[in-house]
Order: C-alpha cells, then sequence, then structure tokens
C-alpha cells in the first residue's frame, strides 16, 4: 500500500507543480518509456490499452470471487504507474523536454483515476478520497468500472485535457509508533484478562488416582483412627521429608514421623488438630520409633493438607 501511495502522491504534487492542477494536453505520438516492462518504448495509446486490458483482468476476478487476485491486479497497477515515473524521470525532463513529461504526467493522471475506481472493493474511503483529490465525482457504484473500460478501450483518457484537479494530499494518514504500540498493548491486556477469565471458568483437569482394591467393612473396622493434637514438632536430621512429632492422642502421647516436612514447617503445625491412625504397627526411621500415622489429603500436583475434625473437637475420639 506504500506503493500506491507514494505514487498518487508523487502524481498529485508534480502536477500541480508543473502545471497548477491542471490536467496537461499531449502529443499522442511522442514515446515514451513504458510503464508495464523495462527498457520497453511505448506510446500513449499503447499505454491505455494495457491499462484497459489490466483492469478487464482485475474486473474478471472479482466476477469470480477471486478477490485475493483481484487485489495483485491492482498492485500491478500502481506499480506499472510507479514505474512510469521512475523509468521516464520527468523531474530531469521538465525544462529539457516538456513536452514528452506532459505525455509522462498526463498519462500517470491516467493511471491513478484508474485507481481511483480499481481500489474502491478494497478501500472505499480512500477511494472516495483519491476521487476528491483527482477532482472527479464521487462514486455511486453505478457502473463506473464499466464506463472506464469503455473509454480506455476506445483509447480515451479517463481525466480530460484541461480538467482542474483538486487538492494534493496523503492518500493514507501515518500512524505514530506510539499510537501502534499503545494499541497492541491494549489489545495484549485485553487477550490476557480474557485467558485469565476462560481459566476461571473452565474447571481444572484432575487426574484422579484409581480407587484401590475392594476391601469388606471388617477390614476397614480393624482401623483405629482418633482425633489428636500437634504439641511438638521437629526437623529429622539428615532427612529431608520427615518432621518428628509429638501427638496428645488424649489418653497417651505419642510420637510419630510424617513425611511432611517439604510441606509444612514444624512452626506451622504446633497446635493442629489432626487424625491418627492409631494402631499401625510402630515402625523404626532414621534411628526414632514412629508409633502411628497422621492421615493427609493429597492433590493432584502431590501437596499435601491435613484431614481435621472441627475445631476444639476432643483428643482420642475415634473416627468411623
Amino acid at each position: 500500500m506504500n506503493n500506491l501511495a507514494n505514487f498518487v502522491n508523487r502524481v498529485l504534487v508534480l502536477s500541480h507543480k508543473y502545471y497548477g492542477g491542471i490536467v496537461p494536453s499531449v502529443n499522442p505520438d511522442l514515446p515514451v518509456k513504458s510503464g508495464w516492462e523495462a527498457d520497453k518504448a511505448g506510446q500513449y495509446n499503447e499505454e491505455l490499452a494495457t491499462l484497459h486490458k489490466k483492469l478487464e483482468e482485475m474486473n474478471t476476478h472479482i466476477e469470480h470471487f477471486n478477490f485475493r487476485e483481484a487485489l495483485r491486479v491492482v498492485m500491478e497497477i500502481s506499480g506499472a504507474g510507479n514505474a512510469l515515473l521512475q523509468f521516464n524521470e520527468p523531474w530531469k525532463m521538465e525544462k529539457t523536454d516538456p513536452d514528452t513529461v506532459r505525455v509522462v504526467m498526463n498519462l500517470s493522471l491516467q493511471f491513478v483515476a484508474v485507481l481511483s475506481v480499481a481500489i474502491r472493493p478494497f478501500l472505499p474511503f480512500s477511494a472516495t478520497r483519491l476521487r476528491n483529490m483527482l477532482g472527479l465525482p464521487a462514486l455511486r457504484d453505478n457502473g463506473e468500472l464499466l464506463d472506464i473500460l469503455n473509454e480506455l478501450v476506445e483509447g480515451n483518457p479517463i481525466v480530460q485535457p484541461n480538467h482542474a484537479l483538486g487538492q494534493a494530499e496523503h492518500l493514507f494518514s501515518r500512524i505514530p509508533d506510539e499510537v501502534i504500540q499503545k494499541q497492541i498493548d491494549k489489545l495484549n491486556a485485553t487477550d490476557l484478562a480474557n485467558q485469565a477469565a476462560t481459566r476461571e471458568a473452565q474447571p481444572a483437569t484432575i487426574n484422579y488416582k484409581p480407587v484401590k482394591e475392594t476391601i469388606q467393612y471388617d477390614d476397614f473396622s480393624k482401623l483405629d483412627i482418633r482425633t489428636g493434637t500437634i504439641l511438638t514438632a521437629e526437623k529429622v536430621e539428615k532427612s529431608k521429608k520427615l518432621l518428628k512429632l509429638s501427638v496428645d492422642l488424649g489418653f497417651e502421647t505419642r510420637t510419630i514421623l510424617s513425611g511432611i516436612a517439604e510441606h509444612y514447617s514444624p512452626e506451622e503445625v504446633v497446635g493442629r488438630q489432626v487424625i491418627v491412625l492409631a494402631n499401625l504397627a510402630p515402625r523404626v526411621m532414621m534411628g526414632s520409633e514412629s508409633a502411628g500415622m497422621i492421615l493427609m489429603a493429597e492433590d493432584a500436583d502431590g501437596k499435601l493438607s491435613f484431614v481435621s475434625p472441627a475445631a476444639d473437637w476432643p483428643n482420642g475420639m475415634g473416627v468411623s
């Protein structure tokens, strides 16, 4: 699109500079360097004929809803117009060969006039702006493309000599980088907020452990589960996982080694009410005997949490 905007701006600015904003008359027999092919000589009517061919090609693509190819042809027309200026360099010849420059500038204006209609399906507001710069009527989508095709096929120009052009302006407004960055930051913030809201709205997927094999009630009834309170706690030397706990079971105090050191500090667990498997056979670990097991809940990530009775529940009460 920069190619298109630069082409339009150069043509309009030079036309105002050289001819006071009036479309120059031309000698159609004077040769110029063609914008369609490098190092190829062309004449006024030949350039218009090629312009007609390209515009017809664009129209065929649009009729078949092939908008990508149609836009490619539009950019090809714009590129050829730019090449027409570049190859002929009217800014260098204006004083030495003004008649050829008139042909180049008139042809360039024909390109711009064609583009004012060709870009309509893709850039409707820019098309309107370009028509104003050319001093041409606003498009009504009432067969203007067909009218241009009919004029070009007869070798007639779209904008006539002595036609007064409008004021030259930039076809597109340039947006400062800081404004673009501000909008990007705003979109990123909105995207992050939407992602967070989606995560909150959707329940987390939990990989549940499979239920263990079925037991009978008699198996469960053998378990003596009691309430208790942790009185003291200390880390076990040379162990990352074990805390040595002193647990009040009401009828007695037990020493229990629990693998919770990676989840809780000793200070955090003192005073906690807990559930204890009281009739688990004693086991010696790291040189100390553990007489029982603290029951914990474990989530999918391996995080542990105490299973506790209601606040101020008496110690030593059974769990069934």
